[in-house]
C-alpha cells in the first residue's frame, strides 16, 4: 500500500491517519477515496469528511507509480496565442478538470516535428492527448507510431486510430456564400488558408458550391491561397486587387484573415461595405471589436472542447475512437456585410 501525502512544507497527513481517525482499515480508507471496490455510503462519506477535516489531499505522482496513469491529458496547439484556439482551452480544461485529470498545455510554434515528437510520446508523458495539428499528414503517420489515445479537434487528421472533432466547415463555406449573394454581391473572391488544411479545403468548397448553386459558376470564383492570420488576409486582399480591382464580396476562410483584409481595405480607401463586403469564418471575439465589425460565421469552442474532452477521456477508459462529432455553426451578420 503506497501512502499518499499532502504537499512538502506542511504537517503530512497520510492516508493511515485518515483510516485511524476515521475508525476504518487502511484497505477501506483506500477504497473509499480512489473509487476502487467502494465500502458502504455511509462509511464512505465517514472518510471523505475526515479527509477533508485533517486536509488530507492525495500525492499524484505516487498514484502514478502505482497505477501506471498520469492523470494529465495533453492539449497540443500550434499557437496559444490564437484568440479562438485559447476559447479551445477554455472548454476542454473545464470537461478534462471534472473528471478529476489535469490539462498538460503545449504550443508547437507551427513545427510538424515538434508536433509529431508530442505524439510519439518522445517529449511528454500523458494518459492522452487532444491535438490542433498544423500538418494533417504529418500528424496522421505521428498518432500510428503513438501510444497514447488521441482527438483531433478543429482540424480533421484522416487516420481511424484517433476520435475526431470538428466544425461544419463546408456548411459554413455554405452559409458565407448565401450571406454574400443575399447582400448583394456580383464578383466574387476567396482568401483561403494553406491547402494542406482539410478545414481551408473544405471552407472554399462549401463556398464555391453554394456559389454555383445560386448561378455563379466555380471559374468566376476568384481565388488566392494566403494563411489563417492577421497578414494572409492582408496579403491576400492586396493581390487580389492588384488583378480583379472589382472584387466587391470576399469571404476569408479565417476570422484573422478577414481582420487582415479589413485593413488592407482601409489602407487601400475602399470602404467597407458598400464597396467591398468582408465575411470571415470562426466566430472570434475581435470581429466585433474592430470596425466595421466583421460578419462571420460562428465555431462554438467551448462545445469542440467539450465534446474532444468527452472523447479522450472515453478512450482513456478503454473505448475504441467512436464515430467523428461534427459541431453546427451559424452565420454572425455584422457591419462589413450591411448593404
Amino acid at each position: 500500500m503506497v501512502d499518499e501525502s499532502q504537499d512538502a512544507g506542511r504537517p503530512q497527513v497520510t492516508l493511515r491517519d485518515v483510516a485511524e481517525a476515521a475508525g476504518v482499515s487502511l484497505a477501506t480508507a483506500s477504497n473509499a477515496l480512489t473509487g476502487a471496490r467502494r465500502p458502504s455510503a455511509v462509511t464512505t462519506q465517514r472518510v471523505v469528511d475526515t479527509a477533508k477535516r485533517l486536509g488530507y489531499r492525495r500525492n499524484e505522482v505516487a498514484r502514478s507509480l502505482r497505477t501506471g496513469k498520469t492523470n494529465t491529458i495533453a492539449l497540443i496547439l500550434p499557437d496559444a496565442g490564437d484568440p479562438f484556439w485559447s476559447a479551445l482551452v477554455v472548454g476542454v480544461e473545464g470537461a478534462v478538470r471534472a473528471t478529476g485529470r489535469s490539462v498538460v498545455l503545449v504550443t508547437t510554434g507551427f513545427d510538424a516535428e515538434r508536433e509529431a515528437a508530442l505524439l510519439e510520446g518522445t517529449e511528454l508523458a500523458v494518459d492522452g492527448a487532444i491535438l490542433v495539428t498544423c500538418d494533417p499528414d504529418r500528424a496522421a503517420r505521428a498518432i500510428a507510431a503513438g501510444t497514447v489515445p488521441v482527438v483531433t479537434l478543429d482540424e480533421p487528421v484522416d487516420t481511424p486510430l484517433a476520435g475526431r472533432v470538428t466544425s461544419d466547415n463546408e456548411a459554413g463555406g455554405r452559409l458565407a456564400a448565401d450571406l454574400l449573394v443575399d447582400r448583394g454581391g456580383r464578383v466574387f473572391a476567396i482568401v483561403e488558408g494553406r491547402a494542406r488544411l482539410h478545414s481551408s479545403r473544405e471552407r472554399s468548397l462549401g463556398f464555391r458550391r453554394r456559389l454555383a448553386e445560386r448561378g455563379i459558376p466555380d471559374e468566376r470564383v476568384l481565388r488566392i491561397v494566403g494563411d489563417y492570420s492577421f497578414e494572409g488576409g492582408r496579403s491576400g486582399l492586396r493581390r487580389l486587387l492588384e488583378r480583379h480591382p472589382d472584387i466587391d464580396a470576399l469571404f476569408c476562410c479565417s476570422d484573422n484573415a478577414a481582420m487582415g483584409a479589413l485593413f488592407e481595405a482601409r489602407d487601400q480607401r475602399i470602404d467597407v461595405p458598400s464597396q467591398l463586403m468582408v465575411c470571415g469564418f470562426d466566430g472570434i471575439e475581435w470581429t466585433s471589436w474592430v470596425r466595421p465589425t466583421i460578419s462571420t460565421i460562428a465555431q462554438d469552442p467551448i462545445a469542440l472542447g467539450l465534446a474532444a474532452a468527452a472523447m479522450v477521456t472515453a478512450m482513456i477508459d478503454g473505448a475504441s475512437p467512436p464515430p467523428p462529432v461534427l459541431q453546427p455553426v451559424a452565420v454572425v451578420e455584422r457591419e462589413s456585410t450591411a448593404r
